[in-house]
């Protein structure tokens, strides 16, 4: 048996050769160019389909907070800016994530809490306000403190 010259052995692999050594290529056709269909900028985009072609609805990226307090009527601060809301505040669209809520009632007191809330998780509540401790430092005639000159006489 007489053995194939290399040259050769690569021609039969890489298909047939023409005349001038350059592999057969098949006739190419031209395909005419696709117009991209018009897009409206003011339409939402379908739905995504599964495989199975059940719509797919997105996965909303907010939570929503709810917040009550003892007492209510208190200003209701989102990390670290006012909502504009009293409590009690209900369904408060809030981002997923790692927050810090502030109930501030009218007379100064507050009471702060952290929270994190998940992806279209939903989440309540309810903070009591701590009553006012009296000074250390308070009078026991209230806001009469005596003085050397109340006792002098003219």
């Amino acid at each position: 048996m007489r053995a194939i010259p290399a040259f050769l052995a690569f021609s039969l692999l890489a298909g047939p050769v023409l005349a001038q050594g350059s592999p057969a290529t098949p006739p190419t056709t031209k395909t005419p160019p696709v117009e991209p269909a018009p897009v409206d900028p003011g339409a939402t985009p379908p739905a995504i389909e599964p495989a199975l072609g059940v719509p797919v609805a997105p996965v909303p990226l907010d939570g929503t907070l709810s917040v009550a307090s003892t007492p209510s009527g208190a200003a209701v601060f989102l990390d670290g800016k006012d909502t504009g809301l009293t409590t009690p505040v209900n369904n408060l669209p809030v981002a997923a994530g790692s927050h810090v809520v502030k109930v501030l009632a009218a007379d100064g007191r507050s009471v702060t809490s952290e929270f994190t809330l998940e992806a279209a998780g939903a989440l309540n509540l309810t903070l009591t306000i701590p009553r006012s401790t009296p000074s250390t430092n308070a009078s026991p005639y209230g806001a009469l403190r005596p003085s050397a000159k109340m006792f002098r006489s003219s």
